[in-house]
């Protein structure tokens, strides 16, 4: 299910990045970060979607951590 609305993220509502995708347009963020697994798999979906190549996946995957420990930070 979450790989469908990963899909309709990057194709109909034009999500630009995984963090967008992540933590905007799907449930997959919303009790925090996604597991390192689940993060690689929303990559290779998005990026497939957005024909991201391998650097530009890890780099998303890089942002989507950034945010979740900046919130966390914030939340101390």
């Amino acid at each position: 299910m979450i790989g469908a609305e990963l899909i309709l993220a990057a194709r109909k509502e034009m999500a630009p990045t995984l963090a967008d995708a992540v933590i905007r347009r799907t449930p997959l963020g919303a009790l925090g970060c996604p597991a390192d697994d689940a993060l690689a798999r929303a990559a290779a979906i998005v990026g497939g979607e957005l024909g991201w190549a391998e650097e530009r996946r890890r780099e998303e995957i890089a942002g989507v951590k950034r945010f979740y420990g900046t919130v966390n930070a914030l939340k101390t």
